[in-house]
């Protein structure tokens, strides 16, 4: 196991960790991923933007559910505001082409992120989240981006399938 695997193993048991302002794990689904092997791991390291991006592009096209999460990481840092704004982009791009893709980004000292879900699950898990007090402390501003927004981005390709049946 190199930095990389050693590093996001460690991160994601701090996130199954009780938390108080979750009240409970930060990602209570996140150590079920990586201990039943369910997290592919791509690493662009020390690349360019355009290579990285390129990375993303081509892990999304390819992601076929096999399994929870793709991990692109860079030891290159970007900064976050751009990434934030070109995940956004991707996102709504992804769902015009009825793509069940979800894609975060996580930037720190050390590593550039994207992580690549299925929107349809990752709005499952919120939906269990929400019967619970996991949300209650979140700034309104974050839970109708990655809450609200989201799922109305997954009804979005629900309708299109529907329509097109």
């Amino acid at each position: 196991m190199d930095n990389l695997e050693k590093y996001l193993e460690e991160w994601i048991i701090n996130l199954n960790k009780v938390d108080d302002f979750y009240q409970g794990p930060r990602c209570p689904f996140a150590k079920s991923a990586w201990d039943n092997k369910k997290v592919k791991i791509v690493k662009s390291l020390h690349s360019s933007l355009s290579v990285f991006w390129a990375t993303v592009a081509e892990e999304c096209e390819s992601f076929d559910g096999s399994n929870d999460i793709t991990i692109i990481a860079s030891t290159s840092i970007y900064d976050v505001d751009s990434i934030n704004s070109v995940i956004d982009a991707l996102n709504i791009y992804l769902n015009t082409q009825n793509k069940d893709l979800w894609l975060l980004q996580s930037c720190n000292e050390l590593y550039s992120m994207v992580f690549i879900q299925k929107i349809t699950a990752i709005d499952d898990a919120s939906k269990i989240l929400e019967r619970t007090s996991h949300y209650n402390k979140m700034r309104p501003d974050d839970f109708a981006k990655f809450i609200t927004y989201r799922r109305t981005l997954r009804n979005n390709l629900q309708r299109k399938t529907n329509d097109s049946a």
